[in-house]
């Protein structure tokens, strides 16, 4: 319930409370002593001045008590357990009991469906990327981007298009430039050793590309509903590895004959 509804509700009990009271003259004896002293004595006076006396020190009780009851009643339902409700008397005051099997309100319902969404933003945020990384100490250096691309952490576009397309073009355009042109006279001495540590470098390149592309790749598949470019960027690599074979093949041949 709206609070204004609560409001309605505890002026009608408050009503009911008073009533009662009036009829089994189990008057609050603080309200009727007021009463009859406004009334000088006079009971049937007292009675009139005792409703508007009783009403306005017991309505923001009820009140009170039934906001308190609201937010039991949502935290049970929240916890799966049973409701309660109150209930008043002259001996007894205000006492809560359990109910069985009473449907929430539309409005409890959207009070309980507001509660889940603000504890799930409150969940998202505790176990963001944005508060892991305060979290830990933030390291920017060249292993650690390097690590964080081969564990396919980095995002799909970033992975193809930088580094499998354009990192590693730029650095295999040596090895493409020997394979297409040829090398004129044999190459021997520290001209072969120097070939021979690039071919390593750019196969150890092309091995850490592949599998961090692949990893980030999979990511992609796994968090997105459309996983069409993850599927086709592997399909590619796959080629991407049979034609690095025989790129590699065809240079060492051109090479050194």
């Amino acid at each position: 319930m709206s609070n204004s509804e609560l409001k309605k509700l505890a002026e009608k009990k408050t009503a009911q409370i008073v009533k009662s009271e009036l009829d089994k003259k189990a008057y609050e004896d603080v309200a009727w002593l007021k009463a009859l002293k406004k009334a000088d004595g006079d009971e049937i006076k007292a009675r009139a001045l005792y409703i508007d006396l009783r009403s306005s020190g017991l309505v923001e009780e009820v009140y009170l008590s039934l906001k308190e009851d609201q937010k039991n009643r949502l935290k049970k339902a929240l916890n799966n357990e049973d409701e309660v409700d109150v209930d008043y008397s002259m001996r007894d005051g205000f006492k809560f009991k359990k109910k069985t099997s009473l449907p929430l309100t539309d409005y409890e319902k959207r009070q309980i469906e507001q509660k889940q969404i603000e504890e799930l933003k409150d969940l998202k945020s505790k176990y963001s990327s944005s508060s892991y990384r305060t979290a830990r100490p933030v390291n920017n250096g060249l292993a650690y981007s390097v690590g964080k691309f081969v564990g396919g952490r980095m995002s799909l576009a970033y992975s193809f298009w930088v580094v499998s397309v354009l990192m590693q073009t730029a650095y295999s355009l040596p090895m493409i430039y020997i394979s297409i042109v040829g090398v004129e006279k044999e190459v021997t001495g520290i001209l072969a050793l120097l070939f021979i540590l690039y071919a390593l470098s750019l196969f150890i390149l092309n091995i850490a590309t592949l599998v961090g592309t692949w990893r980030s790749a999979g990511n992609y598949i796994r968090e997105n509903k459309s996983s069409f470019w993850g599927y086709v960027t592997r399909v590619f690599l796959v080629f991407a590895i049979f034609n690095y074979i025989y790129q590699l093949s065809k240079s060492l041949k051109t090479f050194f004959e």
